[in-house]
């Protein structure tokens, strides 16, 4: 792992971990008590009038903060003197980066002038927030006083309207984690799909006013903002793992074949747009982490867990951002049991007749608290027949969404009567079907097991089939996922570290036949009355 720290032209700044605060609106007290001298012009006329921050003031100028800064608003400016601006890493003439492009002029000017007055009585160890919103430390080392790590050469020149501070080197503009996906260079892959996710829609709470249209508002989304993180503030600290090109077509054409789709399904758009968003969904993480890293798993921020994370760094370089740390890598090493091709978990208690069906059952969810028995979740339903009758079918099934075009090994879990009668030592006998679209596009349906038989006193994880291949996936939308660590949501599945929402078309079932007879014999010997926990799709990698 290599480290760099990453520049537009005039790009540097390595950001401590401090708390951050604006500056006070205390001017009058400290115009009255200035230590480092007094000027009754504003700010811009007097930073205009020193020759040495002439480079400063003609930034001041291009960038239109001339007239903010000769305005009666409180500010603290921080100006490098003209020295600072010579060269970037010895090599580089920044001045002639910079005066040629307004928008990082703009940058750098917002860079050193924040709210408020700043005089080196606040440098105790604060983040100060600037104009751009990027945080910079102002501290006391020994006896010299710090600005984002840069040394102030004057200090508490007090103007009419705020604080002048002269710098001995400029604090370039960092680009913030969103800013670096966005911009950088040399990943444009991760960077087109980034930018196909921006969405304008009618702000309808803005655009109305007592149910009367006033004017049309509308609001910018994007969806790795939305499901992902908060990468674009600044006080929001994360770790990504950046795809150069290689890496993302290498994961594209890794992942993609799991996202077969139908046509009318969507087919190759469908089956696009779901790999980008695989491939994009498991890049960040929490806090600002450098490898070896302490702890022996690492959750994305998507919510799925990582067993070996240390592996995820290999070969990347470190850029430090504004707001934590991106590592660029040549290859993703994403494992697709802890990313993308994960088990499967039906829970049996989130059933309803509007997702699942059933015959002659009537349904319950039960809670398995002081049982003693490991039930998934805390819940399973007790299926009670309503039919004596050896015609009338026992079945319920159940939709199994975000299957993959894979294959897997299908469980079902049950409960033994045992749970609420430990009299009873009747097991149950089962059937199992599976509907699922064929390579045709035709829906069929396999009888999967015949007249199995659970264990009558324990837990029975069933193997129902092997290596069951499904020719085409079966998405439900994952924008529509939530972090089970959220606010408890009722949905289809669960997936691991995430539960599904979305009670849309799905095109897996699984039905659950009770095979016992009504004969006395078969009574004496099975329980018709049967408790399923669980139905779990086991990846076969």
């Amino acid at each position: 792992m290599n480290l760099k720290t990453y520049m537009r032209p005039v790009l540097v700044f390595v950001l401590a971990g401090f708390t951050a605060i604006s500056c006070t609106d205390d001017w009058d007290a400290h115009y009255n008590s200035a230590a480092g001298g007094k000027s009754d012009l504003y700010l811009f006329d007097y930073i205009q009038a020193q020759p040495d921050l002439s480079i400063f003031a003609n930034m001041l100028k291009m960038s239109g903060y001339d007239k903010v800064l000769n305005e009666s608003s409180p500010y603290t400016v921080w100006a490098p003197s003209n020295e600072s601006w010579s060269s970037t890493d010895g090599t580089l003439s920044l001045l002639a980066l910079t005066m040629e492009d307004t928008a990082a002029v703009r940058n750098i000017v917002k860079n050193h002038i924040a709210h408020y007055s700043c005089p080196v009585s606040k440098a105790v160890g604060n983040n100060i927030r600037m104009l751009n919103g990027k945080l910079f430390p102002f501290i006391k080392s020994g006896s010299d006083y710090l600005f984002g790590g840069v040394k102030l050469q004057t200090s508490d020149v007090s103007a009419q309207n705020g604080i002048l501070h002269t710098l001995t080197a400029n604090v370039p503009y960092r680009l913030n984690l969103w800013e670096h996906i966005l911009y950088a260079s040399g990943i444009d892959s991760i960077q087109a799909y980034a930018q196909s996710l921006f969405k304008s829609t009618l702000d309808v709470s803005k655009s109305y006013q007592d149910g009367i249209f006033v004017d049309s508002v509308f609001k910018t989304t994007n969806k790795m903002l939305t499901y992902l993180g908060d990468m674009n503030v600044e006080d929001s600290i994360y770790t990504t793992i950046i795809p150069d090109n290689s890496a993302w077509n290498g994961a594209y054409d890794r992942i993609s074949p799991f996202y077969k789709t139908l046509e009318k399904d969507g087919g190759i758009g469908a089956q696009m747009a779901n790999t980008k968003w695989t491939i994009a969904r498991d890049l960040v993480f929490r806090k600002r982490l450098t490898p070896p890293l302490a702890d022996g798993a690492l959750y994305s921020t998507y919510g799925h867990k990582f067993l070996h994370p240390d592996s995820l760094f290999m070969g990347s370089e470190q850029y430090v951002l504004s707001n934590g740390y991106a590592y660029r890598t040549s290859q993703l090493w994403h494992n697709p049991a802890d990313s993308w091709f994960k088990e499967i978990r039906v829970e049996a208690e989130t059933f309803s007749e509007t997702t699942g069906q059933k015959s002659n059952y009537t349904i319950n969810a039960i809670s398995s608290i002081g049982s003693k028995m490991d039930v998934s979740d805390g819940y399973y339903i007790a299926c009670d027949p309503q039919s004596s009758s050896l015609f009338s079918q026992l079945y319920v099934t159940f939709p199994i969404p975000n299957t993959l075009s894979a294959k897997y090994n299908i469980y079902v879990v049950f409960v033994p009567t045992a749970i609420v009668d430990t009299t009873d030592h009747r097991p149950y006998k089962v059937n199992f079907y599976l509907a699922y679209t064929r390579s045709d596009g035709k829906v069929a349906t396999s009888l999967l097991g015949k007249n199995l038989v659970t264990n009558p006193n324990n837990m029975t994880k069933m193997l129902v089939a092997e290596n069951v291949e499904f020719p085409f996936c079966n998405i439900v939308d994952q924008t529509d996922m939530v972090n089970s660590t959220q606010s408890v949501i009722t949905g289809l599945t669960k997936n691991h570290d995430v539960i599904f929402k979305d009670k849309r078309y799905t095109s897996v079932y699984l039905k659950v036949e009770n095979a016992a007879g009504v004969s006395s014999a078969e009574l004496a010997a099975y329980n018709r009355k049967i408790r399923i926990d669980c139905i779990i799709l086991e990846p076969v990698q």
